[in-house]
C-alpha cells in the first residue's frame, strides 16, 4: 500500500511538471485549470499513506481509492471525456482495489466506475454533457506519452505488490503445514503413549483375572504367592518379581516369593525392609502409595 501511494505521488508530480510545461508555452485559463488534478494528488497520497502507517489500512486503502477516483473524474472531464486516456486509469483502481482489499471490493470498485464512465459517455452521445476539447487538443500530445509511463509504472509497482502478497500466502501455508505436520506427529505420539497404555492396562487386567483364577484352584498360600510372580513376570516381561507381605508387627515387609535366581537368594536369606525408611518397597509400604 506504502510503495503504491509513493509511486504514485511521484508519477503525479511528474505529470504535474508536464502540465505546468504545457501551460507555460501555451497560456489559456483552460489549460492553467489542468495544473491543479496532479497536485491535490499528492495531499490525497499524503494524508492515505498516514493512515495506513496508523495501522488504519482499509480505511486508508478506500480513501484513497475513492478521492483518487474522484480526482480522476475531474481529469475525464478536462482532458478528452469518454475518450480520452484518463478514463484507463479506471482499471487501475479495479485491480487494486481486488489486491489491497477483496474481491467484493473490486467489483464495487468496478461498479462505480461503470457508472461515471456511462455518465461521460451518454452525456457526450446526449449533447448534454460537453468536455472542454481545447484544453485535449493543447495537451494531448504531451498527455498521453506521460499517462502511458505512469501507467505502466503503476502496473509494475501492482505486479510487486502482488509478488509479494503472494509469497507472503505462501510462506504462510508453508509454516501452517510445518504446524500440521508437528501437531500430527504429536498427535500419533499421543494414540501410541495411550495404546501402550491400554494394552498395559489390559495386560494387568488380565494377569489379575488369571491369579484370581489360580486362587480359586490353589490352597497353598507359597504356591499361589509363586505361581503369582511367575506369571506377572511372563506376562510383562520382568526378569525380577518379588512379592512382599507385611510381618505381624507391621514393622517390615518381607518377600515372600521370588521369580529371578537373584530373588531366591534374597528369599533364603529372609530379605525384609524397614517399612517406610528402606527402598521404595518400604515406602510403598508405609505410605500405601504406589
Amino acid at each position: 500500500m506504502r510503495i503504491i501511494l509513493i509511486g504514485q505521488a511521484i508519477g503525479a508530480a511528474l505529470i504535474g511538471l508536464v502540465v505546468i510545461a504545457v501551460w507555460y508555452f501555451n497560456p489559456s485559463p483552460l489549460t492553467f485549470i489542468t495544473i491543479f488534478p496532479p497536485w491535490i494528488d499528492l495531499p490525497i497520497c499524503a494524508l492515505a499513506y498516514g493512515l495506513a502507517r496508523r495501522g488504519r489500512f482499509y480505511t486508508a486503502t478506500y480513501f484513497y481509492i475513492v478521492t483518487t477516483i474522484l480526482l480522476v473524474t475531474s481529469g475525464i472531464y478536462l482532458v478528452g471525456g469518454a475518450q480520452g486516456p484518463m478514463a484507463y486509469f479506471f482499471v487501475w483502481f479495479i485491480l487494486a482495489a481486488g489486491m489491497l482489499i477483496d474481491v467484493r471490493a473490486a467489483f464495487e470498485i468496478a461498479a462505480l466506475v461503470t457508472v461515471i464512465y456511462l455518465v461521460f459517455a451518454l452525456g457526450e452521445l446526449g449533447g448534454w454533457l460537453v468536455p472542454p476539447m481545447e484544453v485535449y487538443r493543447q495537451v494531448a500530445d504531451y498527455i498521453f506519452p506521460a499517462f502511458a509511463l505512469l501507467l505502466f509504472w503503476l502496473v509494475a509497482l501492482l505486479t510487486r505488490l502482488f509478488s509479494g502478497s503472494l509469497q507472503s500466502a505462501l510462506d504462510k501455508t508453508r509454516r501452517l503445514a510445518a504446524e500440521l505436520s508437528t501437531h500430527r506427529e504429536e498427535l500419533e505420539a499421543q494414540v501410541a503413549q495411550r495404546t501402550a497404555d491400554l494394552e498395559r492396562r489390559a495386560v494387568q487386567l488380565q494377569v489379575a483375572a488369571e491369579v484370581a483364577r489360580d486362587a480359586t484352584g490353589v490352597l497353598d498360600v507359597e504356591a499361589l504367592m509363586r505361581t503369582t510372580v511367575e506369571r506377572i513376570g511372563e506376562r510383562f516381561g520382568f526378569y525380577h518379581v518379588g512379592l512382599f507381605l507385611l510381618d505381624e508387627a507391621g514393622e517390615y515387609a518381607v518377600l515372600r516369593a521370588a521369580s529371578s535366581e537373584g530373588g531366591q537368594r534374597m528369599l533364603a536369606r529372609g530379605h525384609k525392609l524397614k517399612v517406610g525408611e528402606e527402598g521404595i518397597v518400604g515406602y510403598v509400604a508405609g505410605t500405601g502409595k504406589p
